[in-house]
């Protein structure tokens, strides 16, 4: 038996939409990602959603129209992907690692309020694992919310929100993401600097005049020399119709994660990821790659690694504790029962499992 830690739920659907894409000529910058961008935002509750080629270059443009300086300070979780804190310094600022909570492993406000400092301009809780990153309403400094792990209807807050659409995501465009904001000023400007700060994009350019006799819409003006991070519209395409299915694709996932939490007496609410804390995680992973399953950990803390080592203030004990211990067993909307009970028997069987004494 091969079990993968993750897998796409693409079919038909998605293959025709691409290609339909692929023999309409136009590619990019066009009709369909536009529409996934209304879709997305209708359906995630915000005014207006920017695509782009990566939540990773969404969190980037929402920090640099913020316009921060090395001195602002923004705090970050250690528990994370790289791009949360990197984007902080490639926008021009300081990252601040805080501690995460116990329960649900992400960002811990009242540790988070302990950091902030007179330089402190914005927090940046992620919604690990897909757990909503609770206690960050009515925040003292701005919020921006990195959703790269979580999808789910009206769920939009904050200054702005970004959203993964990777291949392993609950919902892919095979990569890609979106930035969303409910201020009209910003979402243009999200826009423009997308392609590279032309104020008006290629639809309006290539559409056509007003008039036979009108050539103004080849003619652009460039505000703010921007950056190209466009989706495509064969990723936009395959978006809109993995979008008509994330509800459907998160509920099979939340079995799964109701499975699990049944067999190991535990209260995990995300459905990106499912984590576990063992003692003896190099042997276990070993050992369940042995028996066919493929397993991960998510994630080695960022304040210990090397390219962060400058940035480091102290230790983040739970982060730490949960460092050294976590794995993420496989959750995909593909796996059947029978599967799933071998991960829960083999897991049983090889894991040592942590009291939580953090």
């Amino acid at each position: 038996m091969k079990i993968n830690l993750t897998f796409p739920s693409i079919d038909n659907k998605e293959l025709d939409a691409a290609q339909k894409v692929l023999k309409s000529g136009w590619l990019i910058r066009g009709k369909e990602t536009k529409a996934l961008e209304e879709e997305f935002a209708a359906f995630s509750g915000a005014k207006y959603a920017v695509a782009t080629n990566g939540c990773t270059m969404s969190l980037y443009l929402a920090i640099k129209y913020l316009n921060l300086k090395k001195e602002d300070e923004v705090i970050v979780p250690s528990l994370t992907w790289s791009a949360t804190a990197s984007v902080v310094i490639q926008a021009g600022a300081t990252p601040v690692f805080a501690d995460v909570k116990k329960d649900d492993w992400c960002l811990d406000p009242e540790d988070v309020k302990k950091k902030i400092t007179k330089n402190t301009k914005l927090v940046i809780p992620v919604h690990y694992s897909g757990s909503y990153a609770l206690g960050f309403e009515n925040f003292p400094i701005p919020v921006l919310y990195d959703s790269a792990h979580r999808i789910e209807k009206n769920d939009f807050k904050g200054i702005a929100s970004c959203y993964s659409f990777y291949a392993v995501k609950n919902m892919t465009t095979i990569r890609g993401g979106m930035v969303l904001t409910n201020d009209e000023k910003t979402a243009k400007w999200y826009t423009m600097m997308c392609h590279g700060g032309l104020t008006k994009d290629t639809l309006s350019r290539y559409q056509g005049g007003a008039s036979k006799n009108d050539a103004s819409n080849f003619y652009y003006e460039i505000d703010t020399p921007g950056w190209n991070f466009d989706m495509t519209d064969v990723e936009a395409a395959i978006g809109r119709e993995q979008l008509k299915k994330v509800e459907n694709l998160n509920d099979k996932r939340n079995k799964i994660v109701k499975m699990y939490n049944k067999a190991f007496g535990m209260k995990n609410t995300g459905n990106h990821f499912y984590q576990i804390m063992v003692e003896n995680r190099d042997e276990f992973l070993v050992g369940m790659r042995e028996l066919g399953i493929q397993c991960g950990i998510h994630y080695l803390p960022l304040h210990l690694m090397k390219g962060y080592k400058e940035f480091k203030k102290g230790a983040l004990p739970v982060t730490e504790f949960i460092g050294k211990r976590c794995v993420t067993l496989p959750l995909y909307p593909g796996l059947s029962t029978q599967e799933v009970r071998y991960i829960i028997d083999s897991t049983k069987k090889l894991g040592k499992f942590t009291r939580r004494n953090y």
